[in-house]
């Protein structure tokens, strides 16, 4: 019988009868050691690959692999952290009244005219701790240019900003758990880069020109690897009809992993889509 996970009474799928299928699609490329990392982080933390929750990329064979873990990873693993108490995070303006003192914020402003992205910041709080863990990330540092930090077609710079701050106080937080991972939009220039290589047909959809993606024959990245970047960058359900049309040209294996992932996916727009009816918003 296999163990169960950090997740209570869920299957173990970090049991060693699936690092073989983990490695080959979210791990490719480590060395024996560091898969053997990655499978403990993953195990420590009970989140899920197939979801996108963690991953692991090597991006030259002379560096270590980087683990990434995806904001929403963050999130639900910290929260299943005994010690946990709270965490929060949001973005600075220059027209904002923002004070910080000894992990105490006061934070203000409307909505009218919040002038110029500064950058964001977060909090965390462990039951028991004397005070809260507290990060500021400057806009500059992470801004790349490319793919949602790009101000036209589709850029959510504010999005983006406020994830990296809310993985790295997360992460601070609890270091012991964490240390050693990102989240993919702290990896600046080079994991961004990696990120967008021009996807592999002549091409562009309207999905792939909203998000800056230039099309181009010599495309390092794979079929499956371009609709998980469409996948993580979706934000309705048109937009995700059109991925499901890309999907149909993957194999057959492919098809098999990628349509979890479409499915979990979906199953986040839908439940947003109607937590915003019920409050009578428009979308």
């Amino acid at each position: 019988m296999r163990a169960l996970s950090v997740v209570e009474n869920q299957p173990d799928i970090w049991h060693e009868s699936m690092h073989a299928e983990i490695k080959k699609m979210f791990a490719k490329d480590l060395s024996e050691h560091e898969f053997s990392i990655f499978v403990g982080m993953g195990r420590a933390t009970g989140l899920n690959p197939w979801l996108r929750e963690i991953w692991a990329v090597k991006y030259d064979k002379t560096k270590p692999a980087q683990i990434f873990i995806g904001r929403d990873g963050y999130r639900v693993s910290a929260q299943r952290n005994p010690t946990y108490d709270f965490h929060t995070t949001d973005a600075v303006y220059s027209n904002d009244k923002f004070r910080q003192k000894n992990g105490d914020i006061d934070h203000e402003y409307n909505l009218q005219d919040r002038g110029k992205l500064l950058g964001g910041y977060g909090l965390a709080g462990r039951k028991g701790a004397s005070r809260p863990s507290y990060v500021f990330v400057p806009i500059e540092e992470y801004d790349t240019g490319l793919s949602l930090w790009r101000e036209a077609k589709g850029g959510k710079k504010e999005t983006m900003i406020k994830k990296v701050a809310e993985a790295q106080v997360v992460r601070m937080c609890w270091q012991e758990v964490y240390g050693g991972s990102y989240h993919e939009y702290e990896a600046w220039r080079e994991a961004d880069e990696v990120r967008n290589t021009k996807p592999p047909t002549k091409g562009l959809t309207a999905l792939e020109e909203k998000f800056g993606l230039q099309s181009a024959d010599e495309s390092k990245q794979s079929p499956v690897e371009t609709l998980r970047w469409l996948l993580d960058t979706a934000g309705t359900l048109e937009e995700l009809t059109q991925i499901q049309s890309r999907a149909k040209s993957l194999s057959t294996a492919d098809k098999a992993l990628f349509r979890g992932e479409f499915i979990a996916k979906r199953q986040v727009l839908e439940a947003q889509i109607a937590s915003r009816q019920e409050q009578g918003m428009a979308f």
